[in-house]
């Protein structure tokens, strides 16, 4: 499981050394930075980066980043629009980690609406027999 360190680490800015040099001059530093240049480059600077031979922008994220989890999910895409969504969809998360200190699992959530779900059900009947008693 990601520590809210590693949280931080992966979403805060890389050193200037280290930054993604796209090939028109432009420097990314941060993931925010790169979802923001995948809707604005141009095609034929997206088909620089990632084509059938290569993933730059995949490689920059394991190699500087140190996200496997991400890279392991866009490595193999070639479109611009999945690209950006599953690292729109990887900071999200990263975000929810370092506010609450980890993520969120569905089966974590839907265990907490079975229990308000049950909660509610013998609140509802104990206030049922009640109210049937007193006013009727």
């Amino acid at each position: 499981m990601l520590t809210i360190e590693q949280a931080k680490n992966i979403l805060s800015e890389v050193d200037p050394n280290y930054t993604f040099k796209l090939h028109l001059g432009a420097e990314i530093r941060s993931l925010n930075e790169l979802s923001e240049v995948l809707e604005v480059i141009t095609e034929e600077s997206f088909r620089h980066h990632v084509n059938e031979h290569k993933n730059d922008f995949a490689r920059w994220i394991l190699d500087v980043i140190k996200d496997r989890e991400l890279f392991n999910q866009i490595n193999h895409l070639k479109s611009r629009h999945e690209i950006k969504k599953r690292i729109d969809e990887r900071i999200a998360m990263l975000e929810k980690v370092t506010k609450r200190g980890r993520p969120f699992y569905s089966d974590e959530l839907m265990n907490i609406g079975i229990k308000d779900f049950a909660i509610g059900v013998v609140i509802g009947f104990v206030l049922g027999v009640v109210a049937r008693y007193i006013f009727f």
